[in-house]
């Protein structure tokens, strides 16, 4: 047992059909790299037979004991419930009654006997939080089912409703949305927890290997192909996006309809069955490993969390603070690039979608350089409005831009302003300080705030500032920027009162900034502005597009 903090990681699994089977292998080492607390999966996303694994995951069900059960089932079983189409079955079935080739009688039977017989009905029963994708064909957009009333097995069979083989059109035209299988919009669903990763902590994919179909001859080919290279599309998207050091590919010669073989592997003493839990576990552990050294290599971030303001005294805290304005507040240093970022996630109103109901996160970045004299700390507010908010957890990691591993080792105190004993407030000392005429550094800070944009929320207007106390001369650029939900209506941004001159950033400004899944960004910015009085900008929500 490891006398460290597991790595606390979130999973997106992807889809594949009767490669379910490697699927078990690579999270039965999940499963005892777990138990050895080496790791701590705190939220998982699924599509397909990703969906079912994850939420078995999420269950707390043990995949050996899956495997075994799965073992049971005999190839004339898989034949009879999944039997190879012919064009006679394909046109009776779906060209004359509309009906998928396959039953999901089989299907839903086996989710119901490995969840509802453990006691698990509804998503809200899982251990962990997991999201469930699956396709609207009607509105061409995924489906994510996260919410806690949500069956667990009606979510899966959406998950699983691969088109022609479980799911068909909408044949007695009710109108209703025609669900399949999410693979077809994400078979790797990392996006859905990109948002949570400042809490729930970074995504990780287990993926496969690609392949190469040897031909496409026939009118099966050709359908599976049209398909594959629909789902591979998004999968290669979500691959780049986590980048090929946070994605796990398994490497397997199982098709998407190759049970047989898929059988064949289960009921192996040893192989590749075998051989695909030894590689998840080295992958992993190699995975945890690089992440420990980096954080004690690098030290790459800091966290806070609201208590900390709680355990020390309020006039320690206050002497800090006079200490720093009388000493140190008067050292300045060159500020090129602050930016602050804000995802409103209070702005949400959809009940199913998984942001309903959670705090906004707030990013601060500045970029600067030293000037004629050491500077020895810098301190910086956590988010703060008009109207009381709540701020649970702060991120930060001050970088030296000119070394390849430049994090600057820092020592972080609580502190509060006398003058305004509301706001808190984080003196970082540098461990050395930083030398005269050197940089440029860069310090980012990431809070975690409940109700930071509540008066956009409420009253359809707010604010965004920054407020640089330590510029010496000019700022070079300052950036704000507003994440909000692609559901919220029109946004008008202009100067707030007062403040130096800035204007509506372009798409190819706000470009350079990563847009979270479902939101779009709105920006403000100003070039050459005066450190004195706070730059900032008015924010008007209409209720139309």
């Amino acid at each position: 047992m490891s006398s460290q903090q597991p790595l606390r990681i979130q999973l997106a699994i992807q889809g594949g059909g009767a490669k379910i089977c490697v699927l078990l292998a690579a999270m039965e080492a999940v499963q005892s790299l777990q138990a050895d607390k080496k790791i701590e999966v705190t939220r998982v996303a699924g599509t397909s037979a990703g969906a079912i694994v994850a939420c078995l995951f999420a269950a707390g069900i043990n995949m050996k004991t899956v495997k075994e059960h799965l073992k049971g089932l005999t190839t004339q079983q898989l034949a009879q419930y999944f039997p190879q189409p012919t064009m006679k079955k394909a046109v009776y079935r779906l060209g004359w009654h509309g009906k998928p080739l396959w039953e999901k009688t089989f299907l839903e039977g086996e989710l119901e006997g490995l969840f509802n017989k453990a006691g698990f009905y509804k998503l809200g029963d899982l251990k962990l939080r997991a999201h469930v994708v699956a396709a609207n064909l009607v509105e061409s957009r995924p489906v994510v089912y996260g919410e806690p009333e949500k069956d667990i097995v009606s979510a899966l069979l959406d998950s699983c409703g691969l088109p022609y083989c479980f799911r068909v059109w909408d044949k007695n035209n009710t109108g209703n949305p025609v669900i399949v299988d999410g693979g077809i919009c994400e078979n790797l669903p990392s996006e859905q927890l990109e948002p949570f990763q400042a809490e729930d902590g970074p995504v990780v994919g287990i993926s496969f290997s690609p392949t190469r179909r040897k031909s496409v001859s026939t009118v099966w080919d050709f359908t599976g192909a049209i398909l594959d290279t629909a789902i591979n599309n998004s999968m290669n998207r979500a691959k780049r996006r986590l980048g090929t050091d946070r994605v796990h590919e398994i490497q397997t010669d199982i098709g998407t309809f190759d049970f047989a073989k898929a059988l064949r592997y289960l009921r192996e003493q040893s192989g590749n069955y075998e051989l695909v839990k030894e590689r998840a576990d080295k992958w992993f552990n190699a995975f945890v490993e690089a992440r420990r050294k980096t954080a004690a290599g690098e030290q790459v971030k800091q966290v806070v969390d609201k208590d900390t303001w709680k355990e020390q005294s309020v006039s320690t805290m206050e002497k800090l603070s006079t200490i720093y304005r009388t000493q140190h507040l008067v050292s300045k240093f060159k500020y090129t690039l602050s930016s602050l970022m804000v995802q409103a996630n209070c702005l949400v109103t959809d009940p199913q979608n998984t942001f309903y109901g959670k705090p906004d996160f707030v990013s601060y970045s500045l970029t600067f350089q030293t000037l004629d004299k050491e500077i020895y700390c810098h301190a910086f507010a956590l988010s703060e409005a008009e109207h009381d908010t709540d701020p649970s957890r702060t991120e930060f990691l001050l970088l030296d831009l000119t070394k390849p591993k430049g994090a600057v080792k820092t020592v972080s105190m609580p502190m509060r302003d006398p003058d305004k004993p509301t706001r808190k407030e984080l003196l970082l000392h540098f461990i050395p300080p930083l030398p005269p005429q050197s940089g440029p550094y860069k310090l980012e800070c990431k809070d975690v705030v409940r109700g930071f944009m509540k008066n956009l929320a409420e009253k359809k207007r707010d604010d965004l500032y920054i407020t640089s106390l330590r510029a010496q001369g000019k700022i070079d650029r300052i950036d704000l920027v507003l994440f909000v939900p692609n559901t919220a209506g029109g946004l008008r941004l202009v100067a707030r009162e007062g403040s130096p001159p800035g204007e509506p950033m372009s798409e190819l400004e706000l470009s350079k900034y990563n847009v979270p899944p479902g939101f779009r960004a709105v920006g403000w910015t100003g070039v050459k502005v005066d450190p004195e009085p706070d730059f900032g900008a008015d924010i008007f929500l209409s209720d139309g597009t």
